[in-house]
């Protein structure tokens, strides 16, 4: 019997980027909920099926910062991997003071992101 693929919640507001990266984690073997807006994913209750987070740090409303201190305030939260545009020093402080398993810089190899979700599922 096949082990029951891990389940990735995926928050990226970019509809032709988000498909891709449905994509890439399908066919990677994992099971992907995904959503373009922290308040779509927080009102479907996503976190509590979630093994790994992928979260755009840049969404409109709420940022991805601010979904990972909800998700936080919560109790335990599943590992965060953030993604952005924004290679700056202060966004990747952020991410690492919020704890995230990672923080990739958009463009980024599909298999980049893949190795990330692994990493952070093997660590958790």
């Amino acid at each position: 019997m096949a082990a029951t693929p891990h389940t990735v919640v995926l928050v990226e507001d970019d509809d032709g980027l988000r498909s891709a990266l449905v994509r890439i984690l399908e066919l990677a073997g994992f099971r992907v909920e995904s959503f373009s807006t922290a308040e779509e994913a927080l009102a479907a209750g996503a976190a509590a099926r979630a093994e790994c987070i992928v979260c755009d740090v840049y969404l409109p409303r709420e940022t991805g910062f601010g979904l990972c201190r909800k998700l936080s305030q919560g109790g335990a939260r599943p590992p965060v991997i953030f993604i952005t545009a924004h290679d700056l020093p202060a966004v990747r402080a952020e991410a690492e003071a919020l704890g995230a398993a990672n923080c990739l810089i958009k463009p980024f190899p599909g298999r980049a992101l893949v190795e990330a979700v692994r990493a952070a599922l093997a660590s958790a």
